[in-house]
C-alpha cells in the first residue's frame, strides 16, 4: 500500500509522488551531452529522488557511482589526502555494491586510493583518468548533498579539479557527466567558482 512520503528519497513502488519524468528526461539529456551540471533546490523538493530515478533511468549504458556527503566527519576535510581517500572509498563501495565482475580492476584502483591518505590532487587526477580508461562505458558521477562540503577549502579545489579535467576531456579520460546536487547556497559557489551549468 502506497503512502506519503516527506521524508528522503521516494520510492515509485512505496510512495505516491508527483511525475518527475520530464525532468529525468532532461537530465539523462544533459548527461548524454556530457554536461557537468547541478540541481539545486531546498530542502525536501525532490533532489535525492531525482538523482535516483536518472540512475535508474541511465541503466546499461553509463557507469554510474551515485554517492552522498551526507554525514562525512569534518577531519575528512581537514586536507587534500583524507578528502580524496574517503571520495574514492565511496566509489570503490558502490562498485563493490554493484557487484559487476566486470568492474574488478577498477575496483582495486579505486580501493588502492581509498586507502592512501595522503593522496594529492594530481595523483587524484590520475586515478580518474585510469578508472575512467578501464572502463567498457562512460562514466557519470552524481553527488548528493554537497553542502555538507562547501564551506571547506579542500572541496573547492576538488571542484576546480573536475573543471580542469574537463576543460582537457580531449586529452585526458575523464568522467563523461558529474552532477552536483545541493541547496541554493551552495550553488552559487560552484557555478562561480567551476562554471557548471546549473539544473532547477
Amino acid at each position: 500500500m502506497k503512502r506519503f512520503n516527506t521524508a528522503g528519497k521516494c520510492i515509485p513502488g512505496e510512495h505516491y509522488m508527483v511525475d518527475i519524468s520530464d525532468r529525468v528526461a532532461v537530465a539523462r539529456q544533459m548527461v548524454e551531452e556530457g554536461r557537468y551540471f547541478t540541481i539545486n533546490r531546498g530542502r525536501q523538493y525532490g533532489k535525492t529522488t531525482l538523482i535516483s530515478e536518472l540512475k535508474r533511468a541511465l541503466g546499461e549504458e553509463y557507469t554510474v557511482f551515485s554517492i552522498s556527503f551526507e554525514g562525512i566527519e569534518d577531519e575528512v576535510y581537514e586536507n587534500a589526502g583524507s578528502f580524496y581517500s574517503n571520495f574514492f572509498g565511496l566509489l570503490y563501495d558502490e562498485t563493490e555494491s554493484a557487484g559487476r565482475e566486470k568492474d574488478k580492476e577498477i575496483g582495486k584502483l579505486l580501493y588502492d586510493a581509498s586507502e592512501d591518505t595522503e593522496i594529492s590532487g594530481r595523483k587524484a587526477s590520475s586515478v580518474i583518468s585510469d578508472i575512467v580508461q578501464k572502463s567498457e562505458k562512460p562514466m557519470v558521477v552524481m553527488v548528493d548533498e554537497v553542502d555538507q562540503a562547501g564551506n571547506y577549502e579542500v572541496f573547492l579545489k576538488f571542484l576546480g579539479l573536475l573543471r580542469k579535467k574537463y576543460l582537457e576531456r580531449d586529452e585526458r579520460p575523464t568522467f563523461r557527466s558529474v552532477i552536483l546536487a545541493g541547496c541554493d547556497t551552495f550553488i552559487y559557489i560552484a557555478v562561480e567558482l567551476t562554471n557548471l551549468l546549473t539544473y532547477v
